[in-house]
């Protein structure tokens, strides 16, 4: 599974198990609860915590996350 975290500050792409949406949010809204939801410091508790894996590739991402707003989206072309 691949997720595209974006953010203000660049957008990070993630690899790790296949996950359900449900779970992708739970994830994500506990490490922003633990950040503050302001901090810059996301990824790398997330990875941390959840075994996700920092990535380089041109492969279209399975969901992204907006850290702006706070949404997760599937990806579609």
């Amino acid at each position: 599974m691949i997720v595209e975290i974006e953010h203000y500050r660049g957008d990070v792409m993630l690899t790790g198990k296949s996950r359900s949406e449900s779970s992708l949010k739970r994830q994500f809204a506990e490490i922003e609860g633990l950040r503050g939801g302001e901090s810059d410091n996301f990824t790398e508790p997330l990875c941390r915590r959840f075994g996700w894996a920092g990535i380089q590739m041109d492969e279209p991402p399975d969901y992204v996350y907006d850290r702006d707003v706070g949404i997760l989206r599937e990806f579609r072309w």
